[in-house]
């Protein structure tokens, strides 16, 4: 088998670990609280509309943005910024016109979009899904990197870190939408403004910025990127808790 071919696999089977654990979630919610499927289908439905806009504001706002050494900065924001209201904007759109009344249902919510995404990503290379972008280069270096990479640190690379990458990305959804659904109920903007902000940090400063920098062909780097994507993992889903349980009294 060719060896890129070995790496492809080991990715999904990485990945596809983090999908059995948000399948599992599904099934606890739907059999155990009795959770209907369509709140799972609401939150992907909603990301993919999200992702839709947000293609379009990347092609017609960041690809045009200037990508040097001294303006990477500025054009990571914004394109975290954007990630952040297209998705947030598409979820509270959704919010709106099929209404979510309990916190299970905002978790369904979150973990629909964390399994959809994680489906799509394991059949999908790196790679093609910066395609058309500036990030396409860089990706494609990096993967490159990765595959090269030998014994323990491949099964690290290629199977446990997907896997955690993916969980960590769900946790950001989860954290973010209830965030986002928090506003809404109260009437306050705060709760969505630490959700815009959990996007713009993990999809702009560090995510695009720190890819197109080239700085995560640094193993070292790319180790301390998931630390910092971890943290504001972390800091979101926390945020949403506390300010949940502070809402419902």
């Amino acid at each position: 088998m060719d060896d890129n071919v070995k790496v492809q696999d080991a990715n999904k089977r990485g990945i596809n670990y983090a999908t059995i654990l948000f399948f599992l979630g599904i099934a606890y919610l739907y059999f155990v609280h009795d959770i209907k499927l369509i709140y799972f289908l609401y939150g992907s439905g909603s990301w993919g509309v999200g992702c839709l806009l947000k293609i379009i504001l990347y092609s017609l706002i960041v690809k045009k943005l200037p990508h040097n050494s001294d303006k990477i900065t500025v054009t990571a924001t914004i394109n975290g910024f954007i990630s952040g209201i297209s998705e947030l904007g598409a979820a509270l759109l959704f919010f709106i016109l099929f209404p979510i009344e309990s916190f299970l249902q905002i978790l369904a919510f979150g973990i629909g979009i964390g399994a959809f995404e994680a489906l799509l990503t394991s059949s999908t290379k790196s790679s093609k899904l910066f395609k058309d972008t500036e990030l396409e280069k860089p990706a494609l270096e990096l993967e490159a990197i990765m595959n090269d990479s030998q014994g323990l640190k491949r099964i690290m690379y290629h199977q446990i870190f997907p896997a955690v990458e993916r969980i960590i990305a769900g946790l950001i959804h989860i954290g973010t939408r209830g965030l986002a659904l928090i506003s809404l109920l109260t009437f306050n903007p705060f709760p969505l403004l630490l959700a815009i902000m959990s996007f713009t940090l993990s999809d702009g400063i560090i995510g695009y910025k720190m890819l197109y920098e080239g700085k995560l062909n640094n193993l070292k780097n790319l180790n301390k990127t998931y630390y910092y994507l971890s943290a504001v993992a972390l800091l979101t889903i926390s945020a949403f808790l506390i300010l949940w349980m502070k809402m419902a009294g």
